[in-house]
């Protein structure tokens, strides 16, 4: 998770940090530039922990964990490419990604939902993987608690206990 929120911050600031306004306040000094090696340490924050268990699963992990360790990191590579690497804009668009700066489009978003649609099935997978080799009883890992009836079509607010959550007599 923490991945993928760095990802969504990362695309966020490419919007808020590009266009010729951007260009103009670092020119007059209204706000430093990038410093890409302070972006490159927020990153690692969740890379590192990711890349170290990746390397414990190659030293003692079966081929089929290693396998399912590989696609899913192969999986948060995607939902980051996906966030940072914008579609090429097409010739009327190009005069507006200079003068306004990047503007994620329709096909920018529906590769980040592919995106984290992947990394959410390669996640479960390799949980559900583990889990049995583990020897632990299998779960709905996508399993959510139902939403109060009467909220908002997002499902933001109060949810309801699902009756495996409601306490017996």
């Amino acid at each position: 998770m923490g991945l993928l929120m760095r990802a969504n911050n990362l695309a966020n600031m490419a919007v808020a940090r590009s266009g010729v306004k951007e260009g103009l306040d670092i020119a007059m000094r209204v706000r430093q530039p990038l410093d890409f090696l302070e972006v490159y340490d927020w990153m690692a924050k969740d890379w590192s922990p990711l890349s170290e268990g990746w390397s414990a699963i190659w030293l003692a992990g079966d081929q089929e964990l290693v396998r399912l360790a590989n696609d899913l990191l192969n999986h948060g590579a995607a939902v980051m490419n996906a966030f940072m690497v914008p579609e090429p804009p097409g010739r009327s668009e190009r005069a507006s990604r200079w003068l306004l700066g990047v503007r994620p489009t329709a096909a920018d978003k529906a590769k980040q939902e592919a995106a984290v649609k992947g990394l959410a099935s390669a996640r479960k997978r390799f949980a559900e993987y583990s889990r049995t080799a583990l020897g632990v009883d299998p779960v709905d890992v996508f399993a959510q608690v139902a939403p109060l009836a009467g909220n908002r079509a997002d499902n933001t607010g109060d949810f309801a206990p699902t009756s495996q959550d409601q306490a017996t007599p």
